[in-house]
């Protein structure tokens, strides 16, 4: 089966607005170790959101209403090697 991920306990996602409130762009921040952070695209990081407390990638794409970001995958696999992601089950 695919694999059901969510974000670690101790990731944040650090956004930058313009002043309409449009997302200019998306860095996730593990607040543990290293403190490791990855720029994201907007949609990106919204698609990584909807993980929730534990989906697969097609689930959490599908949630957000829209076919996969354009660097979604690519995305999710340097935020599982740097441990910004849990495996659930």
């Amino acid at each position: 089966g695919r694999l059901r991920l969510r974000l670690a306990d101790d990731v944040r996602l650090v956004e930058e607005l313009d002043r309409e409130g449009d997302v200019l762009s998306a860095t996730f921040r593990l607040e543990e170790g290293t403190w490791p952070e990855l720029d994201v695209d907007p949609e990106v990081a919204e698609a990584v959101l909807e993980l929730g407390d534990g989906a697969t990638v097609a689930e959490a794409v599908a949630r957000n209403g829209e076919v996969a970001p354009e660097g979604l995958h690519s995305a999710l696999h340097a935020l599982l090697e740097l441990g910004f992601l849990e495996v659930t089950a």
